[in-house]
């Protein structure tokens, strides 16, 4: 959740329901559905509501008439507040703050006291999972997960967990250190739905050209809400991106690693077109779970035959949902732990060709192979983060799109049409975000 001054300038008071003593952290959210300025805010969610805010008389509506937007804040079952040794005994949901920070226009932080032990650092609590990185300035696909992030231990940590070892961060992007793991699938927790952040973009020279849900309007604020345009089937908006007219896919997943997750919350973005079709489904099951969710985050092998004759691979994401913490045994750590049997995975599995032991692909790391003054500048700005990835998502999609793949000419085209879009986000875009 965005957290901007102008949601809460109207606020007049902070009504707590119950004692906020008894909770070292609440979560704290936004409704813009409120019908009155100043009457208890209804709660419909799973848990309790046990605060909202209340306006000022002259408060103005938002955009639908006699509708106002007010904070509610609220806890689940599996909070420390109702069970103190479980899943959150330290570390909080990504919306928990702690209830002391609050005030009318004030957004709540996040406390040692809310985090239930010394405050990990920011970078600690925005460590990423890549599917890519740079080699030699050009972008790279990698068989097993990479993790960057800003805090030494964390570092460390996530090496004796997943394998590897850390290193100095040369691979893109602006964090620190980077860890280039052993494992292709990791155990996450994820907190509900909201552990999910789908948008779609598309770029221009002037940076965010188009953002939106995929029916509505993101930004900017002058559209905000008004419908986006988007072709309502997936394959229609496929097209319609690689035409250049249309935004693509960029999916943000929030997790903790389930056998430490006091080390904070990691995030994993992509452009992936499977995933963005399953995120319904994805979404749903997490709700059933009704907390938080273990998960399997894999990089999964994706192996098909051109009409030509190559055998071509490139990996997906694919998050398997597997039950509560209760319910789920720990995973063993020393090999990659297989995907249950009976899992709920939101992907169909690949259509493999008959002989995959033919796939051209390096020992640990499989290298895209074009024109670097066509990439260079993609990479540039695109780094290796979620932009990047982006970049492997679209040669992904060009390689995996038979009509796409006739020939190495149609495949240069898209690689240079990328490239393209790049230079103009170089030109008047800022690469900080990648």
């Amino acid at each position: 959740m965005s957290k901007r001054p102008e949601d809460i300038q109207h606020e007049q008071r902070i009504v707590w329901t119950e004692d906020i003593d008894a909770f070292d952290y609440v979560r704290e959210s936004l409704t813009t559905e409120a019908g009155t300025r100043a009457r208890p805010v209804p709660w419909h969610g799973a848990g309790r509501r046990v605060g909202y805010s209340t306006l000022k008389r002259d408060a103005p509506s938002n955009d639908s008439p006699g509708r106002f937007t007010r904070r509610i804040f609220w806890v689940k079952e599996h909070d420390r507040s109702e069970h103190p040794s479980g899943v959150y005994k330290t570390g909080t949901p990504s919306e928990g703050i702690d209830p002391r920070t609050v005030a009318p226009g004030v957004w709540g932080e996040l406390t040692e006291r809310a985090w239930g032990s010394p405050l990990p650092s920011a970078a600690a609590r925005a460590g990423r999972f890549h599917q890519g990185r740079l080699s030699d300035g050009r972008p790279q696909a990698l068989d097993t997960w990479r993790v960057t992030t800003d805090d030494a231990h964390v570092a460390a940590r996530v090496a004796d967990l997943l394998g590897g070892r850390t290193q100095p961060n040369e691979g893109g992007g602006s964090l620190a250190h980077e860890v280039l793991t052993t494992r292709e699938s990791v155990r996450v927790l994820m907190d509900g739905p909201d552990a999910v952040a789908a948008h779609m973009r598309r770029w221009d020279s002037s940076g965010v050209a188009h953002e939106c849900d995929g029916s509505e309007f993101l930004s900017p604020e002058g559209k905000k809400g008004q419908p986006c345009g988007c072709p309502p089937l997936l394959e229609d908006r496929k097209l319609a991106a690689r035409e250049g007219h249309g935004p693509t896919p960029s999916t943000d997943l929030a997790f903790r690693i389930a056998a430490a997750p006091v080390l904070g919350e990691f995030h994993f973005t992509t452009g992936s077109w499977q995933l963005a079709a399953q995120l319904s489904d994805l979404m749903d099951a997490l709700e059933r779970i009704g907390g938080p969710a273990v998960c399997d985050l894999t990089m999964e092998l994706v192996v098909f035959t051109t009409k030509t004759g190559m055998d071509v691979g490139y990996r997906q994401p694919v998050v398997t949902v597997l039950g509560s913490p209760d319910t789920v045994p720990p995973e063993p750590l020393s090999t990659p732990a297989p995907a249950p049997s009976d899992a709920s995975s939101f992907f169909p599995k690949p259509k493999q060709a008959p002989e995959p032991t033919t796939l051209p692909v390096a020992d640990a790391t499989c290298s895209v192979s074009v024109d670097t003054t066509l990439l260079s500048p993609a990479a540039q700005v695109l780094g290796t983060n979620n932009h990047q990835e982006t970049v492997i998502a679209a040669l992904s999609e060009a390689v995996a799109g038979q009509q796409q793949a006739a020939d190495l000419t149609q495949l240069r085209e898209h690689v240079e049409r990328i490239a393209t879009i790049a230079r103009q986000a170089l030109q008047g875009g800022d690469s900080s975000s990648t």
